[in-house]
């Protein structure tokens, strides 16, 4: 299920670190639906969420601390493989629409439409995407509490996290192991950091080439790929694809 919202912005400056915002939005939306019946669903102790959303901005232009758009609008789309995730989502956004919500910089954001967007089809093992939002590839040691993250720049030991990150992110959703080797090659590909709740972190953009069965490609496209997928990192779109 895939479908976008379209924001009116009080100014047209917004914070780097935005996808914490969305993030608060999304639990705020959580909260108030259904009395909050459905937010432990999401956000419970070691909750794996299988949505992704993507940002969208007016022609930004990007300092070091804020975004300055052309206009005072904005939108995101939201991506999930699950219809009772979707129809959670979509109800809950719903419930909002028309409402002013507070963003940091002095600025507010009001939902104005939700629109019911076409999935794309993957029909083949081989995908070239292009991603929407930068791809998170993060290794954590649960023994010392720390995160490492690894780009495109790193070559191999990229490619090897990246088939790790993405064959667990598949055989947690019921994937089998032998389904869930997927590779993930970069194309025409570059490093870049992103802020993320105050810390900077290595990820990912460009274009990258995807191989495996279809029908875990197609889990990937609509539930994101890699780490973080839940705030804003990993949506990708299909370029071209082809059968091996």
């Amino acid at each position: 299920m895939k479908f976008q919202l379209s924001f009116n912005l009080k100014s047209c400056v917004l914070p780097i670190d935005y996808r914490r915002c969305i993030l608060s939005f999304i639990k705020h939306c959580l909260s108030n639906a259904n009395g909050g019946k459905y937010f432990a669903d999401f956000y419970g102790p070691a909750k794996e969420k299988a949505f992704c959303f993507s940002t969208i901005f007016d022609q930004p232009n990007y300092t070091s601390d804020h975004i300055e758009v052309t206009s005072p609008k904005m939108s995101m789309v939201f991506s999930t493989p699950d219809t009772r995730t979707g129809f959670i989502l979509y109800s809950a956004f719903a419930a909002q629409k028309g409402k002013s919500y507070p963003l940091p910089l002095e600025n507010r954001m009001t939902l104005t439409q939700i629109t019911q967007l076409k999935e794309d089809v993957v029909r083949g093992n081989k995908l070239l995407v292009k991603m929407s939002e930068p791809l998170c590839i993060r290794s954590h040691n649960p023994e010392t509490n720390k995160d490492w993250y690894y780009s495109c720049k790193a070559g191999d030991q990229f490619m090897s996290e990246c088939q790790r990150v993405i064959s667990y992110e598949l055989q947690r959703a019921g994937f089998s192991e032998s389904l869930s080797q997927v590779s993930m090659i970069p194309i025409n590909a570059r490093s870049i950091v992103i802020k993320n709740y105050g810390i900077n972190i290595e990820c990912s953009i460009g274009d990258f080439e995807l191989t495996g069965n279809s029908t875990a490609l197609d889990y990937l496209l609509k539930a994101g790929i890699g780490s973080r997928r839940s705030s804003g990192f990993g949506v990708a779109k299909i370029i071209a694809q082809e059968e091996v």
